[in-house]
């Protein structure tokens, strides 16, 4: 689909290629190169806010992936468009702290190998 629509944008015809990937991806949820495809559109009809709900799909599925470094930049590139958006802050900071291993579950605290000390009966 991304080939028909690259080809649409190419004959100049950006508005059908927006259309074409925008009803592809509501019917299919593509993969992130989809998504980062039709950012780009969006972006370049300035379209801001689909482009940015784009850039952040793919996004998603880039850390879906485990690919943060990718899904940061993603979010980095709908920050671009939208400067003061702070959920897009809040996300780039929340995939850097995943990709320096900062976000991780952190491990259950350890058994005590001696039972603790009870307190003596009152009579």
């Amino acid at each position: 689909m991304q080939e028909r629509a690259q080809a649409l944008a190419a004959r100049g015809d950006v508005v059908g290629a927006t259309r074409l990937m925008d009803e592809f991806l509501a019917a299919h949820d593509g993969d992130w190169g989809s998504w980062l495809y039709l950012a780009g559109l969006h972006a370049r009809l300035g379209r801001t806010a689909p482009a940015v709900a784009a850039y952040q799909a793919s996004a998603r599925q880039l850390e879906a992936a485990g690919r943060y470094e990718r899904a940061r930049g993603s979010l980095q590139q709908a920050l671009r468009l939208a400067p003061d958006d702070e959920t897009l802050l809040r996300e780039i900071h929340r995939i850097e702290d995943l990709a320096h291993g900062l976000r991780e579950v952190p491990p259950p605290p350890p058994e005590p190998s001696v039972p603790p000390a009870r307190a003596p009966r009152r009579a």
